[in-house]
C-alpha cells in the first residue's frame, strides 16, 4: 500500500513553525495597565527631583488643566472607533476589523489615560508652599505633545480605514504576510504529490469541551513536541477559521506505542475566539475581499467600480499563493517522523473561494464581467502551468458569461 509523499521536513525551527506557533501578544489590558502604572510612578517620584523651580500653584493649575483636557480626547477616540467600525460593517464587511485591532487605537487609549494619571498624581504630590521642580511642567508638556502626535496618527488611521483603496491594500498586505508565513517554500512542480498515507490506529478522539467557537491558532511547536514524546500523530479534522463545536471531535490522536497523548494536551494547544483572525488563516483575506466585492454589487450599494477594484487585490493574493508550496499540512518533528496533520485549503479551494461567488454575481455588471475576464487571463499567464486548470475553467466561464450578457463587448475582444 502506498504511504503517500513523505511529510515535509518542517520542524519547530522552520518558518512554518514560527508562523503557526505564534504566541499570544501581551494582552491589551496589561499593556494599558503598564502605561497607567508607569505614569503613576513617574507622577509620584518626579516632583521629588529638584531641577529648577516654578511656583507650585501655577504648576498645580497647569496639571489639573491637562488632566481635564485629556478626557475629551478619550471620548473622541471612542467615537472614532465606533463610527469607523460601523462604517466598515455597513460598507465593506463585518469581518473587517483592521481599525478596531490597529495598535494605534489601543496604544492611544493607554497613553491618554496615562497622561491623565500622571497629571493628577503629580499635582497631588507637589508640596504646598514650596517651589515645584521645573521637571514636572516640562514633562507634562512633553506628554501632551506626544498625545497630540498619537491623536494625529489615530485620525490618519481612521481616515484610511474608510477609504476603499487603503482598505484593499491593507487586507491584501495582511493576506500576503500570512501566506508567506504559512507557506514559506516556493512551489516546485517536480516535487512528488499524492494522497497522504494511512495513519496509525486511532488511540483517542479529542472532543471540544467548551462552548462552540472559531479556531484561531494552533500552537504547532508545543503540539509537535508533545506528540514526539508520546510517539503519536495528531490529526486535526477542523481547520483554522472553522468552528469547533462543543462535544464534537475536532482532532484525533493516532499511534502504536504504549504512551498516549492526553486530549487535554491537544485542547491546551488550541486558541479559539468569537471570530476569524489573520494569524494562521490564509483564506481570511480572500473571504474579506470577496465579501467587499459582493457587497459593492448588491442592490443597496450598486457600486461595480469598487467590485472591479477589489478583483485586483484578489489577484495579488492568488498570484502569491500560486507561487508557494501548499503541501504543508503534514508536519514532521525533529526526527523526521510525521507528528501533526493539519486541515489546510487546497489550490482548488482557494480559487473557488476567490471567484465562484463573483462569477455568479458579477457578470451582470459590465465593469466586473470585463475585469473578471482580464484578471483570470492574467492569472492563467502568470501562474505555474500545473495550477492553471482551475483558473482556465473559470476563465472560460467568465468569457461565456460576458459574451451572453454583452455581445457587443465580446465581439470587440481580441
Amino acid at each position: 500500500m502506498s504511504t503517500g509523499p513523505a511529510p515535509r521536513q518542517v520542524t519547530v525551527k522552520r518558518p512554518l513553525g514560527r508562523a503557526l506557533a505564534r504566541r499570544r501578544q501581551v494582552s491589551l489590558s496589561l499593556l494599558q495597565l503598564t502605561y497607567i502604572a508607569a505614569a503613576a510612578i513617574l507622577g509620584t517620584l518626579l516632583p521629588r527631583v529638584q531641577v529648577g523651580s516654578v511656583p507650585t500653584d501655577k504648576a498645580s493649575q497647569m496639571l489639573f488643566a491637562i488632566a481635564a483636557g485629556v478626557l475629551p480626547l478619550l471620548g473622541i477616540m471612542y467615537s472614532l472607533l465606533f463610527l469607523v467600525v460601523q462604517w466598515s460593517h455597513s460598507m465593506f464587511t463585518p469581518r473587517l476589523n483592521l481599525f478596531r485591532d490597529h495598535p494605534a487605537v489601543w496604544h492611544a487609549f493607554g497613553f491618554f489615560t496615562a497622561v491623565f494619571v500622571f497629571a493628577i498624581t503629580a499635582a497631588f504630590s507637589l508640596e504646598d508652599g514650596a517651589a515645584a521642580s521645573a521637571l514636572v511642567p516640562w514633562t507634562a508638556i512633553l506628554l501632551v505633545l506626544v498625545a497630540v502626535g498619537l491623536f494625529r496618527i489615530l485620525l490618519t488611521t481612521a481616515f484610511s480605514s474608510i477609504q476603499l483603496g487603503a482598505t484593499l491594500r491593507a487586507v491584501a498586505g495582511r493576506g500576503v504576510q500570512v501566506i508567506e508565513g504559512v507557506y514559506p517554500q516556493p512551489f516546485d512542480p517536480t516535487a512528488p504529490t499524492g494522497p497522504a498515507g494511512p495513519l496509525p490506529p486511532t488511540r483517542a478522539e479529542v472532543h471540544w469541551p467548551h462552548p462552540g467557537a472559531t479556531l484561531q491558532r494552533i500552537d504547532v511547536a508545543r503540539l509537535v513536541q508533545a506528540a514526539a514524546r508520546a510517539d503519536c500523530v495528531v490529526e486535526f479534522r477542523v481547520g483554522v477559521g472553522q468552528v469547533v463545536r462543543q462535544g464534537r471531535a475536532f482532532a484525533a490522536v493516532h499511534g502504536n506505542g504504549p504512551a498516549a497523548l492526553s486530549p487535554t494536551e491537544v485542547v491546551d494547544c488550541v486558541v479559539t475566539g468569537p471570530e476569524r483572525t489573520f494569524d494562521q488563516d490564509p483564506a481570511l483575506a480572500l473571504r474579506i475581499l470577496v465579501d467587499i466585492a459582493l457587497r459593492a454589487l448588491s442592490p443597496a450599494l450598486n457600486d461595480p467600480t469598487s467590485a472591479a477594484q477589489t478583483l485586483d487585490a484578489i489577484q495579488a493574493c492568488l498570484e502569491r499563493l500560486a507561487a508557494r508550496d501548499l503541501d504543508v499540512a503534514r508536519i514532521a518533528g525533529a526526527q523526521g517522523h510525521e507528528r501533526l496533520r493539519l486541515v489546510l485549503p487546497s489550490w482548488q479551494e482557494y480559487v473557488s473561494l476567490a471567484f465562484d461567488e463573483l462569477l455568479v454575481a458579477g457578470p451582470s455588471a459590465l465593469q466586473v464581467a470585463r475585469r473578471l475576464v482580464a484578471v483570470l487571463g492574467e492569472l492563467a499567464d502568470a501562474i505555474p502551468s500545473a495550477r492553471r486548470a482551475p483558473i482556465q475553467r473559470r476563465l472560460e466561464r467568465a468569457t461565456s458569461a460576458l459574451q451572453q450578457a454583452f455581445p457587443d463587448e465580446a465581439r470587440a475582444m481580441p
